[in-house]
C-alpha cells in the first residue's frame, strides 16, 4: 500500500481473511469458544481495512485499522489456548 500498489495491498488483506481467518477455521473457533460478537468484530476488522484502502486512505490510518486487528488477534489467540479445544 506504501508503495502505492492498491490491488497487491487488496490482495494481502483478502488473503489474510480468506486463506488464514477462515480456511483455518479460526472465525468458526471464535464464535463457538469466545462469541459470534467477537467473532463478528474481528471479521469487521478485516473489512475496515479493505474499505480504507480501496478508499485511499492515508497509510498512517490503515496501520491504526492493522495494528488494532492484530491486537485483537492477540486477545482471541490467548483466549482460545486458554481452551485448548481441538478444531471441528
Amino acid at each position: 500500500y506504501q508503495r502505492g500498489d492498491m490491488d497487491e495491498a487488496k490482495l494481502h488483506i483478502t488473503g489474510a481473511y480468506f486463506g488464514i481467518f477462515e480456511k483455518k477455521e479460526m472465525e468458526e473457533l471464535i464464535r463457538m469458544v469466545i462469541s459470534v460478537k467477537k467473532a463478528s468484530e474481528i471479521e469487521e476488522g478485516f473489512s475496515d481495512i479493505r474499505k480504507a484502502v480501496v478508499k485511499k486512505l492515508p497509510s498512517s490510518d490503515i496501520s491504526v485499522l492493522i495494528n488494532s486487528l492484530i491486537s485483537s488477534l492477540n486477545t482471541v489467540a490467548l483466549e482460545l489456548d486458554k481452551h485448548k479445544t481441538p478444531l471441528p
